[in-house]
């Protein structure tokens, strides 16, 4: 019965897998080119439009096994000086992870505030905690620099953060 679950698993896996590479090989039709707010003296004053970036990715790590995702990024969106970044992702072992940043956006009704937050909320499915608890190091302190390598225990986790970064210039 393991071995059946196994081999369902990765034949899912192969097929979210090419089905991400097939959507890949479609994306190169949008433009991606470099972002830049430098600006020559004569361009001072004309518009700007904004640059955007579309990728696609997938990975395979020891904490989300086979992971997929997409991520978004923009150089002069709302504003021309600001930009923007936004990815989400998911894997095989029911993690996921959404995270946004912006940077450089200017504060309403101030000339010279401007903030960069960033925020990050994410569900690891399969962590590798170093807490005592694994029953086959009973009398061991996990973590410790003396520890054995695997004396660890695997924990579904939860981590979030928003990190506020103001700059006045």
């Amino acid at each position: 019965m393991r071995l059946t679950n196994t081999v369902k698993t990765r034949a899912g896996s192969s097929l979210i897998l090419g089905l991400i590479l097939a959507a890949s090989l479609l994306f190169p039709a949008l433009s991606a080119r470099g972002a830049s707010v430098l600006r020559n003296k004569d361009e001072i004053g004309k518009k700007l439009y904004p640059q955007h970036l579309i990728l696609p990715f997938a990975f395979y790590n020891e904490t989300f096994d086979f992971a997929y995702g997409i991520s978004w990024g923009a150089n002069g969106f709302i504003q021309d000086q600001m930009r923007t970044f936004v990815e989400v992702m998911g894997s095989s072992n029911s993690s996921f992870n959404f995270s946004a940043l912006v940077s450089d956006y200017k504060l309403p009704f101030t000339d010279r505030l401007y903030l960069s937050p960033v925020v990050s909320i994410g569900k690891y499915g399969k962590m590798k905690a170093y807490i005592d608890g694994n029953p086959a190091y009973p009398y061991e302190k996990a973590g410790a620099n003396n520890s054995d390598e695997d004396n660890y225990v695997h924990k579904k986790a939860w981590d979030s953060f928003v990190d506020l970064n103001f700059e006045y210039v």
